[in-house]
């Protein structure tokens, strides 16, 4: 399977290195994080006051492992993703370039998680709002990289974007790529948002290592993995979300 990663990865910027380090060191990557932020510490300019419009994003990355998501609230976070057929015309609740939504969404349930839902890889099917069971594999914490697994064995259910070229290169060509990465990132936001409603906390997983798992996601259409997230009922504490 491709990985619109692979692209990138050879992307190069003059007088920038890629320390790959960070990818282990929590410290290193702590220490580049604040320097990353701090970029325009020191600049000037007209100052803004007020209170902000929205301030409710939060990432967890340790979840309650011991409460099961109830079937309805997962429910209800999904449906917020079907598409709608008005007048001939498909809508869904979140924009898409061109009306195309080119993303496939699939998730995987961990065992005894959610209610009624038994473990394994599913996709969802907007048009029906279903899930369809496609692998009862279970998925590898190896496919993570070192820095992520532990989010991944705390979190109930993760979700996997994936960028289907048939969707949007015959209107965009090289573009529609540069549009669904796009169409992801609206989407992650809108899923975060929505499932915070039901009480569902979530966090935004980059680069994945599918080799390490059977399924073929590409077996049936092409598709390139863009993105995921790891979701689950957040700790009473709070302590770990930022």
């Amino acid at each position: 399977m491709k990985r619109i990663t692979d692209f990138f990865e050879k992307i190069t910027f003059e007088g920038e290195t890629f320390q790959e380090e960070m990818m282990y060191s929590p410290e290193a990557t702590a220490a580049f994080a604040k320097h990353a932020n701090e970029r325009d510490l020191y600049a000037h300019g007209i100052s803004m006051s007020g209170s902000p419009l929205a301030y409710d994003w939060k990432s967890v990355r340790k979840f309650n492992e011991e409460t099961l998501i109830s079937y309805a609230d997962f429910s209800t976070f999904l449906t917020g993703l079907q598409s709608r057929n008005i007048n001939g015309i498909y809508k869904y609740h979140y924009p898409s370039a061109g009306g195309l939504y080119p993303i496939d969404i699939f998730i995987y349930v961990k065992e005894n998680r959610i209610e009624n839902i038994k473990q394994g890889l599913y996709q969802y099917h907007p048009l029906q709002n279903t899930l369809q069971l496609v692998s009862t594999e279970k998925i590898p914490v190896t496919l993570h990289y070192y820095g992520n697994r532990h989010i991944f064995s705390s979190s109930a259910f993760s979700v996997y974007l994936f960028y289907v070229p048939s969707a949007s290169y015959p209107k965009y060509g090289g573009m529609g790529m540069f549009y669904g990465i796009l169409d992801s990132g609206i989407l992650l936001e809108f899923m975060g948002k929505s499932a915070r409603k039901k009480g569902i906390g979530s966090c935004i997983i980059g680069n994945l290592d599918f080799q390490k798992f059977n399924y073929n996601f590409s077996q049936e259409k092409e598709r390139l993995y863009l993105c995921g997230m790891e979701m689950g009922l957040p700790l009473q504490e709070n302590d770990n979300a930022e």
